[in-house]
């Protein structure tokens, strides 16, 4: 009976002991490639780890034009991890309540933005965008503003393209009925979401 015990103690030891190596070659094995990795992406010449590329957006909604163009430059940190500058350029023309006459402007601001790579396709991205924009209030007077928006969402890429859906958290709403002279629209999106396509070079 001893012996028996002794025997199952050894055996279980011993696949105990085979399941630890095994365990801790495949922790050396994804080490080594991790470091493998970061050691490309150390040795990549620059000019591989900038690409360029541009958003764009057209848009008729609800009486709304709006064109959107947001040429940018990447920098691959890592192969997952990027980060990103551009510059944008908006023509907006929209009909607002209360305001007789359609409203449009030319507005130009840049973006600062990280993206972390999640899977094979999909990033998540958050954003900073500074806009100055020509703002009114509920009497139709306008004046120029710097905007600011702070984006999180998401990014597909498929191939040389991709799409994103972002959400301003900065966003205020505006309403144009309330009357006063310091009613002004602080927000220079008429919606928390933002959907872009672009083209990666």
């Amino acid at each position: 009976m001893r012996l028996k015990i002794i025997f199952i103690l050894c055996f279980f030891l011993l696949c105990q002991h085979s399941f630890a190596q095994r365990k801790i070659r495949s922790m050396d094995d994804e080490k080594k490639e991790k470091e493998d990795e970061i050691k490309k992406s150390e040795t990549q010449p620059l000019s591989e780890r900038i690409h360029y590329g541009s958003g764009f957006w057209v848009s008729f909604w609800n009486g709304t034009t709006s064109v959107l163009l947001q040429p940018h430059i990447i920098y691959d940190i890592t192969k997952d991890f990027k980060a990103g500058a551009g510059i944008n350029y908006y023509y907006i023309s929209q009909s607002i309540p209360g305001i007789n006459k359609p409203i449009t402007d030319n507005a130009i601001g840049f973006n600062f933005f990280l993206r972390q790579r999640i899977a094979k396709q999909f990033f998540v991205q958050v954003e900073y965008m500074p806009m100055n924009f020509t703002t009114y209030n509920s009497y139709g007077d306008s004046k120029r503003i710097w905007g600011q928006s702070f984006f999180v969402g998401g990014c597909i890429e498929s191939g040389h393209s991709y799409i994103m859906v972002l959400y301003d958290l900065l966003w205020q709403p505006w309403d144009p009925s309330i009357p006063s002279t310091n009613n002004y629209a602080t927000s220079f999106l008429a919606s928390p979401l933002d959907v872009r396509f672009g083209f990666l070079f």
